[in-house]
Protein backbone atom coordinates (compact mmCIF):
# COMPACT_ATOMS: atom_id res chain seq x y z
CA UNK A 1 0.00 0.00 0.00
CA UNK A 2 2.80 2.42 0.92
CA UNK A 3 4.56 1.69 -2.39
CA UNK A 4 1.36 2.42 -4.35
CA UNK A 5 0.92 5.70 -2.49
CA UNK A 6 4.54 6.64 -3.26
CA UNK A 7 4.02 5.86 -6.95
CA UNK A 8 0.82 7.91 -7.08
CA UNK A 9 2.53 10.89 -5.47
CA UNK A 10 5.45 10.56 -7.88
CA UNK A 11 3.14 10.35 -10.89
CA UNK A 12 1.16 13.37 -9.74
CA UNK A 13 4.42 15.33 -9.33
CA UNK A 14 5.63 14.43 -12.82
CA UNK A 15 8.43 12.17 -11.62
CA UNK A 16 9.76 9.23 -13.60
CA UNK A 17 10.34 6.34 -11.22
CA UNK A 18 12.57 3.30 -11.42
CA UNK A 19 12.86 1.00 -8.43
CA UNK A 20 15.71 -1.14 -9.85
CA UNK A 21 13.33 -3.79 -11.09
CA UNK A 22 12.74 -5.33 -14.45
CA UNK A 23 9.97 -3.56 -16.31
CA UNK A 24 9.33 -1.92 -19.63
CA UNK A 25 11.54 1.21 -19.61
CA UNK A 26 9.01 3.06 -21.75
CA UNK A 27 6.35 2.91 -19.04
CA UNK A 28 7.70 6.01 -17.32
CA UNK A 29 5.47 8.96 -16.57
CA UNK A 30 4.43 10.45 -19.90
CA UNK A 31 3.62 13.78 -18.22
CA UNK A 32 7.35 14.57 -18.31
CA UNK A 33 7.56 14.23 -22.07
CA UNK A 34 4.12 15.62 -23.00
CA UNK A 35 5.56 19.04 -23.90
CA UNK A 36 8.42 17.59 -25.97
CA UNK A 37 8.61 17.23 -29.72
CA UNK A 38 8.69 13.68 -31.11
CA UNK A 39 12.46 13.93 -31.57
CA UNK A 40 12.96 15.23 -28.02
CA UNK A 41 10.82 12.35 -26.68
CA UNK A 42 12.94 9.88 -28.65
CA UNK A 43 16.08 11.26 -26.97
CA UNK A 44 14.43 11.30 -23.53
CA UNK A 45 13.39 7.65 -23.90
CA UNK A 46 17.04 6.76 -24.65
CA UNK A 47 18.01 8.46 -21.37
CA UNK A 48 15.26 6.59 -19.50
CA UNK A 49 16.36 3.22 -20.88
CA UNK A 50 20.01 4.01 -20.13
CA UNK A 51 19.10 4.98 -16.55
CA UNK A 52 17.04 1.80 -16.16
CA UNK A 53 20.11 -0.23 -17.17
CA UNK A 54 22.12 1.74 -14.60
CA UNK A 55 19.55 1.08 -11.87
CA UNK A 56 19.62 -2.66 -12.66
CA UNK A 57 23.45 -2.77 -12.80
CA UNK A 58 23.25 -4.13 -16.35
CA UNK A 59 26.60 -3.13 -17.91
CA UNK A 60 26.02 -4.67 -21.36
CA UNK A 61 22.77 -2.77 -21.82
CA UNK A 62 24.09 0.37 -20.12
CA UNK A 63 27.11 0.64 -22.41
CA UNK A 64 25.07 -0.11 -25.53
CA UNK A 65 23.89 3.53 -25.27
CA UNK A 66 27.40 4.93 -24.78
CA UNK A 67 29.74 6.15 -27.54
CA UNK A 68 33.32 4.79 -27.32
CA UNK A 69 34.61 8.38 -27.00
CA UNK A 70 32.48 9.15 -23.89
CA UNK A 71 33.71 11.82 -21.47
CA UNK A 72 32.36 11.59 -17.90
CA UNK A 73 32.58 13.95 -14.94
CA UNK A 74 31.05 12.91 -11.60
CA UNK A 75 31.28 14.06 -7.98
CA UNK A 76 32.82 10.67 -7.07
CA UNK A 77 35.92 11.31 -9.18
CA UNK A 78 38.30 14.27 -8.94
CA UNK A 79 39.26 13.63 -12.57
CA UNK A 80 37.56 13.50 -15.94
CA UNK A 81 37.06 9.94 -17.25
CA UNK A 82 37.75 9.65 -20.98
CA UNK A 83 36.70 6.70 -23.10
CA UNK A 84 34.35 3.78 -22.68
CA UNK A 85 37.07 1.43 -21.40
CA UNK A 86 37.84 3.53 -18.30
CA UNK A 87 34.17 4.38 -17.72
CA UNK A 88 33.21 0.71 -17.89
CA UNK A 89 36.07 -0.30 -15.58
CA UNK A 90 34.79 2.12 -12.93
CA UNK A 91 31.15 1.06 -13.44
CA UNK A 92 31.93 -2.66 -13.10
CA UNK A 93 34.18 -2.04 -10.07
CA UNK A 94 31.25 -0.25 -8.40
CA UNK A 95 29.03 -3.27 -9.08
CA UNK A 96 31.60 -5.65 -7.53
CA UNK A 97 31.95 -3.64 -4.32
CA UNK A 98 28.27 -2.65 -4.16
CA UNK A 99 28.60 1.15 -4.35
CA UNK A 100 26.49 1.39 -7.51
CA UNK A 101 23.71 -0.82 -6.18
CA UNK A 102 20.53 1.19 -6.65
CA UNK A 103 17.46 0.69 -4.48
CA UNK A 104 15.54 3.64 -5.89
CA UNK A 105 16.14 6.02 -8.81
CA UNK A 106 13.95 8.91 -9.98
CA UNK A 107 14.42 11.31 -12.89
CA UNK A 108 12.79 14.71 -12.53
CA UNK A 109 12.18 17.84 -14.61
CA UNK A 110 13.93 16.87 -17.84
CA UNK A 111 14.81 19.46 -20.44
CA UNK A 112 15.72 18.13 -23.89
CA UNK A 113 17.02 20.17 -26.81
CA UNK A 114 17.91 18.72 -30.21
CA UNK A 115 20.28 20.50 -32.62
CA UNK A 116 20.48 18.35 -35.75
CA UNK A 117 22.42 15.22 -34.81
CA UNK A 118 23.29 16.52 -31.33
CA UNK A 119 21.05 16.55 -28.26
CA UNK A 120 21.44 18.17 -24.86
CA UNK A 121 19.54 16.71 -21.89
CA UNK A 122 19.44 18.13 -18.38
CA UNK A 123 17.51 16.73 -15.44
CA UNK A 124 17.60 16.19 -11.72
CA UNK A 125 17.70 12.76 -10.20
CA UNK A 126 17.51 11.32 -6.77
CA UNK A 127 18.20 7.86 -5.61
CA UNK A 128 19.35 5.53 -2.91
CA UNK A 129 22.74 4.03 -3.69
CA UNK A 130 25.08 1.56 -2.02
CA UNK A 131 25.50 -1.88 -0.54
CA UNK A 132 22.86 -3.26 1.81
CA UNK A 133 22.80 -1.31 5.05
CA UNK A 134 25.51 1.06 3.84
CA UNK A 135 23.59 3.01 1.22
CA UNK A 136 22.82 6.68 1.10
CA UNK A 137 20.34 8.99 -0.51
CA UNK A 138 21.68 11.40 -3.14
CA UNK A 139 20.11 14.32 -4.99
CA UNK A 140 22.06 15.08 -8.16
CA UNK A 141 21.93 17.19 -11.33
CA UNK A 142 22.87 15.71 -14.67
CA UNK A 143 23.70 17.08 -18.09
CA UNK A 144 24.13 14.59 -20.91
CA UNK A 145 25.10 15.23 -24.52
CA UNK A 146 24.16 12.71 -27.19
CA UNK A 147 24.90 12.45 -30.88
CA UNK A 148 23.03 10.55 -33.53
CA UNK A 149 25.25 7.89 -35.13
CA UNK A 150 23.78 5.77 -37.94
CA UNK A 151 20.27 6.67 -36.76
CA UNK A 152 20.90 5.82 -33.08
CA UNK A 153 21.43 8.24 -30.21
CA UNK A 154 24.69 7.63 -28.29
CA UNK A 155 25.87 9.37 -25.13
CA UNK A 156 29.10 11.30 -25.69
CA UNK A 157 29.31 13.40 -22.50
CA UNK A 158 27.90 12.99 -18.99
CA UNK A 159 28.32 15.57 -16.24
CA UNK A 160 26.82 14.82 -12.83
CA UNK A 161 27.00 17.32 -9.96
CA UNK A 162 25.56 17.73 -6.49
Amino acid sequence: MKRIATLLIALAAGVSTSFAREEDPLLHNDMQSAHMTAEEREVWHVIERWNDAFARNAPEEYFSYVDPSIVVMTPASPYRVEGIHDDRQEFEFGIRIGTTRVSMFQEMLPLVRVFGDTALVTYFHRGYYGADGEGRSLNLKETTVLRRVDGEWKLIHIHVSQ
